[in-house]
């Protein structure tokens, strides 16, 4: 998990706190509050006829765990609901499809736009640190 946010987020490790499998839901929300975002979590439903190309833009999907038991879900980079970076493998398939997603949102995007352009102006840092 904690490489999939590091790779969407473009920061390194070490700028991330531990999340732990157990907690990583309360532990992923309580950082992305600190920066004015929400998450968002949700199974994928049965495609069956329909041809749904969602999540819209970065998500972090959750696949099978190729290393343990299930139900455990891995956690993949995803774009456009497509896997394009696997953490622990290194692939980036591009044509799977998670069963779930992690999505991140803006809680007040004014808010996060006036930050932006106020750190901008005074020449302040704009990065996650």
């Amino acid at each position: 998990m904690q490489a999939c946010i590091a790779s969407i987020f473009e920061l390194d490790m070490s700028d991330l706190p531990t999340i732990l499998p157990e907690h990583w839901f309360e532990q992923v929300e309580a950082w992305a509050l600190a920066f004015g975002m929400g998450i968002a979590n949700f199974t994928v439903p049965e495609r069956g006829d329909h041809n749904m190309d969602f999540p819209k833009g970065w998500s972090i999907g959750g696949i099978p765990s190729p290393t343990q038991e299930p139900p455990m879900l891995h956690a993949v980079v995803c774009w456009h609901g497509k896997i394009v970076w696997d953490p622990l493998t290194g692939k980036q398939p591009g044509t799977e499809d998670a069963v779930e997603y992690l999505l991140f949102y803006l809680l007040n995007p004014l808010e996060w736009k006036l930050y932006i352009t106020h750190s901008q102006m005074f020449g302040e840092r704009t990065d996650w640190k």
